[in-house]
């Protein structure tokens, strides 16, 4: 892992990305949910490869986000405008295309692996993280600790399976963020418009999260 890239260190700082599905981003409550995460704290989104141009416009201004591109599964999706304005790109997982993708210039790559094998041909491609997906229905803790004491060096994501409960816990093996979705976007607050709650549930996630001991 480069600690001194900017996208590591506000990864660091921030420790979720926070996953906008296809029906977020073409919804008519995007801009009231944008506005609420932003509020709460949260600084770093992952979009799908193609949304509304009203979107990418409110993601290129300034610096409110740090914003990727994901989980990209088509080597077509990777020409989308989107890519190459992204701060970073998560491929899913390992197609015969990303290798040669990622020997051209591009965006920092999150690669997306499941086992040692996996996560270890991402970071010798060049990527600056491995996603590990998905953490859940197998013992994703115990697995981390073990790969943290042998690869040390390596950043890692868990998603697909990230709550409340299990959060903390992998911050404190030393992964280096979370990729949440669901969990943290409460469907039923967002179907209701119910801002202030998320807004409510959103920060308990922060406080619960930030701020504690990584185990070296």
């Amino acid at each position: 892992m480069d600690i001194t890239h900017p996208l590591v260190q506000t990864l660091q700082i921030q420790r979720l990305i926070v996953t906008l599905h296809v029906s977020h981003v073409w919804s008519d409550f995007l801009p009231s949910l944008l506005d609420t995460l932003h509020e709460a704290g949260l600084r770093c989104l992952q979009v799908p490869p193609h949304g509304p141009d009203a979107l990418l416009d409110r993601l290129r201004r300034g610096s409110a986000w740090v914003w990727g591109v994901g989980p990209v599964t088509a080597p077509e999706q990777l020409e989308s405008p989107w890519v190459a304005e992204a701060h970073f790109v998560t491929l899913a997982y390992a197609h015969p295309a990303w290798p040669d993708w990622m020997a051209q210039e591009h965006p920092p790559v999150v690669w997306t692996g499941a086992t040692v094998s996996e996560c270890a041909e991402g970071i010798r491609l060049g990527a600056i993280a491995v996603r590990l997906f998905p953490i859940s229905g197998w013992d994703a803790v115990r697995w981390i600790a073990q790969v943290r004491k042998h690869f040390p060096a390596w950043s890692l994501i868990p998603a697909g399976g990230v709550n409340f409960t299990n959060a903390r816990r992998f911050l404190e093996l030393g992964v280096l963020a979370l990729e949440v979705d669901d969990a943290l976007l409460e469907p039923h607050l967002i179907q209701e418009r119910n801002w202030s709650a998320l807004h409510h549930h959103v920060r308990e996630w922060l406080r619960h999260i930030q701020g504690f001991q990584t185990i070296a």
